[in-house]
């Protein structure tokens, strides 16, 4: 009889722990992302000349590998149904949208965002990122980043 009561118990305990500790690895910590201005590239597209503004998430590498990864059973980004499972947007003064990205599948490529203008149009004095998982439904912002135009 104390041989089933004592294994009882250890069953018991080990089933909270069970439960307990699921919870606990369900919940992925995400962190405000660190942006930062990397700085400027030119390019023409046919007869328009742009300007690209490159930025990068300094802190990518504490981002999990779950917050980018292929999300096919939430909505498609246009055709992409294979879009990842948290997007990114650039935001500049006012809330306006500069750029997004929907088919991030690593923190390492959140080293290489950017949006562009016409050469010549003035951008934001600051930028920031926002970041929607939507599989939870959290928003994240960064900082904001200045855009700093040599003279």
């Amino acid at each position: 009889m104390k041989l089933k009561n004592k294994l009882f118990h250890i069953t018991l305990g080990l089933l909270c722990l069970l439960i307990f500790s699921n919870i606990n690895f369900a919940q992925i910590k995400i962190p405000s992302p660190k942006l930062v201005f990397e700085g400027t590239e030119e390019y023409e597209n046919g007869q328009i000349s742009h300007t690209i503004y490159w930025l990068s998430v300094e802190n990518r590498a504490d981002f999990p590998d779950e917050t980018f990864e292929v999300a096919p059973d939430l909505p498609p980004c246009g055709k992409n149904t294979n879009a990842s499972r948290s997007w990114i947007e650039v935001r500049g003064s006012g809330n306006q949208r500069l750029n997004s990205f929907c088919g991030i599948k690593s923190p390492i490529e959140l080293n290489k965002l950017s949006f562009s203008l016409q050469k010549g149009e003035k951008p934001p004095k600051f930028v920031y990122l926002l970041m929607v998982d939507r599989r939870t439904g959290k928003k994240y912002s960064s900082n904001l980043a200045e855009i700093k135009i040599p003279k």
